[in-house]
């Protein structure tokens, strides 16, 4: 992994492996110091997340999630597995809180004739 960032400058990690593998991951790409960590991975026991929460503490490195469908800018990036065109870039925020409406709540509104972006 820190090959990699050396060699590209990535600055945002993608985490999409078994539950089993995600912590170390997740910390081997904070050791690369990748900046933010988007993990989607959904079933990571407890104890292993609890050790990844500890190991950060250390690190400049941020977290999303686990079990997440990632963070979106409309129109400008993705990391995840949302999709990206049922959202448009708008004054509109929305944070919501439950891991299925993100991708159905801008169709929502789109329906509604409102516009929406994720941050």
């Amino acid at each position: 992994m820190a090959d990699c960032v050396n060699a590209t400058g990535a600055n945002v990690s993608i985490i999409f492996v078994p539950p089993a593998f995600a912590a170390d991951a997740i910390m081997e790409s904070a050791e690369a110091g990748i900046g933010l960590v988007v993990c989607i991975t959904e079933g990571i026991p407890v104890q292993d997340m609890v050790k990844v929460k500890n190991y950060l503490s250390g690190t400049k490195t941020r977290l999303v999630g686990p079990n997440c469908p990632g963070v979106i800018t409309a129109g400008e990036c993705k990391v995840g597995i949302m999709p990206g065109f049922v959202l448009s870039q708008a004054k509109l925020v929305s944070y919501p809180n439950q891991v299925h409406l993100p991708m159905k709540q801008p169709t929502r509104w789109q329906k509604r004739g409102l516009e929406s972006v994720r941050p």
